[in-house]
């Protein structure tokens, strides 16, 4: 009674953690989708746009697919469940049989993988463009970070499309017809796998967070010798660029770090990796769209919603908003015409 309590408990949790980043995600849409509309949809579209866009987007339908996990009502991810339960009934416990992977599992992996490989090269290119276009360390903070995807890929073909399922005694629905519990009771090779699969995951938040570190660090330093030079040398958007992106970088850090601590629990990892991938978009999209404003001559002064959090986000100096204008007086000074040849 305990125990179904307590799994009972987990379950609504992680369906409040989905649907809370599911929120956090569209609210973040709302409030920056006027910069979108300005700074993305309505220039010429480039590599960066194009970043920005599969970022932003990817995001959204691996928090769509995940919310159909969840769905009460009936839904093809729960007819799917319902078609694996009554395929595990066929079977003896403790008996093997090969892995069936349910279409949403597949889409929601598929989203998390593009988000984070986009979330990494994106931090290779702010790297290539902040230290002078140096190759070498574009490759080196690239293939840092596209372990992160590269491990959740591999967990994801290894774990679940080939690794078989174990049948045991227990299987149960639940909401009715509609879904399966989560829920079997595993064998002790099925809970090894799980750990196993755990342990990677742990592992491919740890190579995001080496990544991060890294770029926090090196954007820190460059911001230090900008600061070392004179105000009259020193670039005033490009500080404000390596700051924006300095802070992006340490949040990215503490969002890597809780994914970390909790990523040895299976279901907590699943919603860490959900959440880590909203927070991503989120921090990155919002990162584009400052860069954006800050570098357009013509930027927006107005005190909106959007422009508070953002200053909030990124730290944007304050002190240089807009320019005063000064009102110079103009005097008339008459000229004395010069005296005649021959004057004294």
């Amino acid at each position: 009674m305990l125990n179904g309590g307590i799994e009972s408990l987990t379950i609504t949790f992680g369906s409040g953690a989905i649907y809370t980043a599911a929120v956090v995600l569209v609210y973040d849409y709302v409030l920056t989708l006027r910069s979108e509309i300005r700074y993305i949809w309505k220039a010429r579209l480039s590599f960066v746009d194009a970043l920005f866009l599969a970022i932003r987007y990817s995001a959204f339908s691996g928090a769509a697919f995940a919310l159909l996990t969840t769905a009460p009502f009936e839904t093809w991810e729960a007819r799917m469940r319902l078609g694996i339960y009554n395929l595990l009934q066929r079977y003896p416990p403790n008996d093997k049989i090969p892995a069936v992977v349910s279409r949403s599992n597949l889409l929601i992996t598929s989203a998390f993988f593009l988000t984070a490989a986009r979330g990494q090269v994106f931090t290779a290119v702010r790297v290539f463009a902040i230290f002078d276009h140096a190759w070498w360390l574009f490759v080196f903070v690239a293939g840092i970070g596209m372990a992160t995807p590269v491990i959740t890929g591999y967990v994801f073909f290894e774990f679940i499309l080939i690794e078989p399922l174990y049948v045991t005694p227990g299987a149960t629905t639940c909401n009715g017809s509609y879904t399966i519990s989560s829920q079997f009771e595993w064998s002790h090779k099925q809970h090894e796998l799980a750990q196993r699969q755990a342990y990677w995951l742990m592992a491919a938040r740890a190579s995001s967070l080496l990544a991060d570190g890294i770029v926090l660090a090196l954007t820190w330093m460059k911001l230090y010798r900008n600061h070392m030079l004179p105000d009259v040398t020193r670039p005033h958007i490009s500080t404000i660029l390596l700051k924006d992106t300095g802070i992006f970088f340490g949040l990215m850090s503490i969002v890597n770090t809780l994914g970390l601590c909790v990523g040895n629990v299976l279901i907590y990892g699943a919603m860490a990796s959900l959440w880590a991938s909203s927070l991503t978009s989120i921090l990155s999209c919002r990162l584009l769209l400052s860069l954006r404003e800050t570098s357009d001559p013509s930027g927006n002064t107005e005190d909106s919603l959007s422009r508070v959090l953002e200053q909030a986000l990124f730290g944007i100096d304050q002190d240089h908003g807009q320019s005063q204008v000064l009102e110079l007086d103009v005097v008339e000074v008459p000229v004395q015409s010069p005296p005649p040849n021959g004057d004294a």
